[in-house]
Parts: C-alpha cells; sequence; structure tokens
C-alpha cells in the first residue's frame, strides 16, 4: 500500500514527460536555431513567404557575388564593368581603369549644383576562399536559401556597395538634380594595401581627388544581440594606424631575444583624446558591465579609476599606442626575419611612437616598412556628414543608440581618405547578429536578406537627406508588416517591366 502512492506519482511524471517532451523538443529545436542564426526568431520570420528575388537590390547583390574578385587569383575587372552597366543603365557615365590583367578602380559622377561631391566608396576585391569545400553552398554561387544569401564578399563588403549603388540609381532614376554632386567609387585590393585602389586614386587622379567633398565607406559597426536589440550602431570616425615591419637578421637568437622585449613591454595609458572621450559617453549607456559603464562614462577621470586596469583590452587600445611582434620565421633571402606591427592612435606621430615602442631602437637589424600616409586625424562627429547620419537613425530607429566609433583592430580604406585630408565615415547600415560576423572571413559568409532589403532603403535614405538636404521617402511595407509579401517595398526600379 505504501507503494502505490509512489508509483501514481512516478506515472504522472512519466504522463507529463511524454506529453510535454514533443513541447520540450520545440523549444530546445527553436532555441539551437535561434543561437546558430538558422531561424532567426521574432520581427525576421515574416521573410517566410517573401521571395526576394523580386527585389532589384537583391538580384543585383547575386550577379556581384558570381564573380570571383578574391585576391590574389580571383578577377576584379568583370565585377568593375558590372557596375558601369549599371551606372550607365541609368545615364551616369562610368569609367573603369584597368590595373594590369586582374585588377581594376571604377567610378561614375552623378553631376549635382555643387561640383564638390559626397562620395560613396567600396572595393572590390574580397578575402580568399580557403576551404570550399566546407560551404553550405557555393562561394560564388549568390545562393539564397532564405533567410539568407550566401557567397565570398556578401558581408565584406559587395552587400555596402549594392546599397551604394541602389542609392545612387534611385536618385538619377528621379530626374531631379541634386545640390550636391554624387559620386560612386569601387576600388582594388583593399584586402591587400590598396596600392592599386585608394591610394592609387589619391596619387594619380588629382582631378577626380579634387572633387571628393566627404566619403562614406565601410567601418561602422551594427552590435546587435538579437533580432529586435541593439546594443550600440556606431558610425566610424578614426582608427588606428598600422605599419608593418620586416625585422631581419642572420642570427635567430637576436630576433627571439627582440621579440621577448617586446612582449614583455609596459606601456602606460594616454589621457583620452577629445574624439576618444566622445566616442567613450556615447557608448557608455549601452554597456551590460557596471565597471566599462562607470569607466567610460566620464573619460577625464577614467585613468584615475582603482578599476582601470580591468578595462578591456579593446578601451585600452585606444588609449595607448601598441607593438605586436609575431613569431621568427626563416627568410626566404637567407637568414631570418620577424614581422613587428605598430598600432598607432589616430595623431600620432611615427617618430613620437618610435621612440615609445621601440625605445632601443632596432640599431644591427635590417629593416622593410610600409608606411602608409599619415599621421591619421580623425573625423569629426560635428561634419555635416555624421550630423546627417546621427538624423537619419534618430528618425527611423529612435530606440537605438547611435554614436561615433574608433575602431582599434581593423583598418579600412578611410585612413588613406583622412591622410588626404577629406573627412570620412565608417558606415554600416544593415541590423545583423553579431555572432554572423564571425562568418565574414570564414566559411559560409552570409547575410540574412530582410537586414540586406531594409539597409538598402536606409541607405537611400540616408543619401538623399545628404545630396538633396530632405529626407526621401522611407517606403511603407518595407520593415515586413505581418502577412505583407513585400509588394509595397519592391526596390526593382522600373517594375513594369518584370
Amino acid at each position: 500500500m505504501l507503494g502505490k502512492p509512489l508509483i501514481r506519482e512516478r506515472r504522472t511524471t512519466a504522463r507529463l514527460a511524454l506529453y510535454l517532451s514533443p513541447v520540450l523538443l520545440l523549444v530546445m529545436v527553436l532555441g539551437s536555431a535561434y543561437v546558430i542564426g538558422r531561424i532567426p526568431l521574432g520581427p525576421d520570420m515574416r521573410w517566410r513567404n517573401v521571395d526576394f528575388t523580386r527585389y532589384e537590390s537583391v538580384r543585383q547583390l547575386q550577379e556581384l557575388l558570381r564573380f570571383d574578385t578574391t585576391y590574389p587569383n580571383g578577377n576584379e575587372i568583370p565585377a568593375a564593368e558590372f557596375f558601369a552597366r549599371e551606372l550607365e543603365a541609368v545615364g551616369i557615365p562610368a569609367h573603369v581603369e584597368r590595373l594590369g590583367p586582374r585588377n581594376a578602380n571604377v567610378w561614375g559622377i552623378l553631376e549635382g549644383d555643387d561640383p564638390k561631391a559626397l562620395v560613396l566608396h567600396n572595393h572590390l576585391d574580397t578575402d580568399p576562399v580557403r576551404e570550399p569545400e566546407k560551404w553550405r553552398h557555393p562561394p560564388f554561387s549568390g545562393a539564397i536559401d532564405p533567410p539568407f544569401i550566401y557567397g565570398r564578399g556578401s558581408w565584406d563588403m559587395k552587400s555596402y556597395a549594392i546599397a551604394q549603388l541602389h542609392a545612387v540609381q534611385e536618385i538619377a532614376r528621379s530626374g531631379r538634380k541634386p545640390r550636391r554632386s554624387l559620386i560612386f567609387l569601387a576600388t582594388s585590393e583593399e584586402e591587400i594595401d590598396s596600392r592599386l585602389g585608394t591610394r592609387w586614386i589619391l596619387r594619380h587622379h588629382p582631378e577626380l581627388v579634387e572633387r571628393f567633398a566627404a566619403v562614406i565607406t565601410e567601418g561602422g559597426a551594427v552590435e546587435a544581440i538579437s533580432v529586435d536589440k541593439v546594443k550600440y550602431w556606431g558610425t566610424e570616425i578614426g582608427q588606428k594606424r598600422f605599419i608593418d615591419m620586416w625585422v631581419c637578421h642572420s642570427d635567430r637568437q637576436r630576433l627571439l631575444e627582440l621579440r621577448e622585449s617586446l612582449v614583455a613591454l609596459e606601456l602606460d595609458l594616454q589621457p583620452p583624446s577629445p574624439e576618444v572621450a566622445r566616442f567613450f559617453k556615447a557608448y557608455s549607456p549601452s554597456r551590460d558591465h557596471h565597471v566599462i559603464r562607470r569607466l567610460t562614462a566620464d573619460p577625464d577621470q577614467l585613468l584615475l579609476d582603482p578599476e582601470v586596469d580591468f578595462t578591456p583590452r579593446h578601451i585600452k587600445a585606444l588609449l595607448r599606442n601598441e607593438v605586436a611582434a609575431f613569431p621568427v620565421v626563416p627568410d626566404p633571402g637567407g637568414g631570418w626575419r620577424m614581422l613587428v606591427i605598430l598600432h598607432l592612435l589616430p595623431g600620432a606621430s611615427l617618430e613620437e611612437a618610435w621612440d615609445e615602442l621601440l625605445p632601443e631602437g632596432l640599431s644591427g637589424f635590417a629593416v622593410s616598412a610600409d608606411v602608409p600616409p599619415g599621421p591619421v586625424g580623425y573625423s569629426s562627429p560635428d561634419h555635416e556628414v555624421f550630423r546627417t547620419i546621427d538624423e537619419v537613425m534618430a528618425e527611423l530607429h529612435p530606440e537605438i543608440d547611435h554614436g561615433p566609433l574608433i575602431v582599434p583592430f581593423s583598418a579600412t580604406d578611410a585612413r588613406f581618405f583622412r591622410a588626404a585630408g577629406i573627412p570620412s565615415f565608417g558606415f554600416a547600415p544593415f541590423w545583423i547578429l553579431s555572432a554572423e560576423s564571425n562568418k565574414m572571413k570564414g566559411f559560409n559568409e552570409r547575410l540574412p536578406l530582410p537586414s540586406f532589403v531594409e539597409g538598402v532603403e536606409l541607405y537611400n535614405v540616408l543619401v538623399e537627406r545628404l545630396v538633396f538636404g530632405e529626407a526621401g521617402d522611407f517606403a511603407e511595407g518595407d520593415d515586413f508588416a505581418e502577412g505583407d509579401d513585400f509588394a509595397e517595398g519592391d526596390d526593382s526600379g522600373e517594375a513594369a517591366a518584370d
């Protein structure tokens, strides 16, 4: 008799487990899918019945992804010719500059009342594909596997390029002459050193460069932690300057000792520049950790805070020049060599950083260095372009903290424009989960198409505001109302011809 209640309890538990197991399994599957980004939940489930190929911008992105523009063996010329055709299709003369058998630059100018132009800059090349067999879809297929489009360069930065192209085409189709001229510029070799790209343009085309009033390029960041939550949307105004040096010696031990001293180097933090302080203050409210929130909220007192030593690396990197020493390897010319990279704060001179980071110098070593133009400063957040981005974001995404961004660990061509005295801003229009950024240079690089389509419209609004001085119409239906199949948001241009 004593056992019957226990038996009944076990039976009840078994029944609950049996009845609830499908529910629990569904929760686990959806939860796992959410984590890996395979099936986005929330608002982005509205893509389910959407034919994304009805969008001109999606079709253009597919075509662009099918060109293998990887370095060192890909070919940028077909991609440059694609952009030229698209520009000329809306009446914008385009110039393709071929540099050897694989490299190219391309630009087109939409003339406005003011000859000084807003430049929409992107690059044609992409990182190589090292493990094609690991891809879910071939890396140059532009395959759509809803809600994603797959392809090398879909993130970096062919999606940006299409958003820029579409903005230019829409303004040209409107038939209205913009107040400010607009230049579409796609360049070569950004993933290597930009020698045949932006640096070439700045050096060899002064007649074009003198028209550059300001540049919008890659480099911004959207810190999205879910499909309905962005912690911070940053527009890049500055980045560290990277100088690569090969240090060579016949004696391997000498290089090992140099590396050991550089690795052990203790560098003091410097007071934040006004631009860094402004970034920290804008960034602070979105931080989850109370220490980071407190430290960045009052940059003037940051160095005096007893917990400053616990500051994350990406914060410390904006408060000091740094040096990275890589392993010693055989020199193809004989002897040994070591790669040393200087990470310099915007505005820091090479001479000052050299004395700080290499106090004993490199006497006795053979050194070859690629020293880009500099020192490079910041682009002001008080500039018209940044202010307009801020205004557009406040209108379209008032729930999101938007502000300046200073990048500590990566470099874009913005640094070359800034070195030439041209204000340059990195703006990311796409709401993409931060976890997806891990695929950018690896296998299965992909972009969620709902974010892409909405980002293209955001870019349209921004560019219209900048060249006309007023907002364009943000098409209703483009934020994917339930049951809408995107008909109201079709960006196909001449829809009647489809």
